[in-house]
């Protein structure tokens, strides 16, 4: 793709709880000038216009190229701690963060408060398989706050347990 080639929240949406892991953004844009793609894994547009994207929970990792999260703020929208919390963006090539706040076209690329960048230890990514060893730094670090909606489930059919060390990891108590 050669925009947000995992996820693309434009005018709205969340992103919550999920791992986004190992996308590309290598095509050329489809216009005049061409250029290299924007954001691997995912692509985030706020404006003023419309309802503000959260990003809440989640590990960004591995992308091929693109950048980990690119967040363009458009009209002086402000990136506030309750939109982006409690995510690790890391290993994205060719960085992290890319956030561009408009009108000056200043770009970013520091983890924004309460994030963390750091490896997840995931068992074994390069078989696809994104669930966290038990000594992953993730586990735990997520949203003190959060609660369970009845029926929710991961991706293995279990509920996890918030607050205990196997909370998303490959084994249970």
């Amino acid at each position: 793709s050669y925009l947000g080639g995992g996820v693309l929240l434009i005018q709205g949406g969340s992103l919550i709880n999920n791992t986004i892991a190992g996308n590309d953004c290598d095509q050329e844009w489809p216009r005049p000038g061409g250029g290299a793609g924007s954001s691997g894994n995912v692509y985030v547009s706020n404006d003023l216009r419309y309802p503000r994207s959260r990003i809440i929970g989640n590990i960004i990792a591995n992308a091929v190229s693109g950048s980990g999260i690119r967040i363009y703020l458009l009209q002086r929208v402000e990136l506030t701690p309750d939109l982006f919390k409690y995510n690790n963006v890391w290993n994205n090539a060719p960085g992290d963060y890319v956030i561009m706040d408009t009108p000056a076209w200043s770009t970013r690329t520091d983890a924004p408060v309460g994030n963390i960048s750091v490896d997840p230890l995931f068992v074994n990514p390069a078989n696809k398989d994104y669930h966290l060893t038990l000594e992953s730094p993730c586990i735990d670090a997520g949203d003190p706050d959060w609660t369970f909606t009845e029926g929710q489930i991961d991706i293995d059919g279990r509920r996890r347990v918030h607050g205990e060390k196997w909370l998303n990891a490959t084994s249970s108590p």
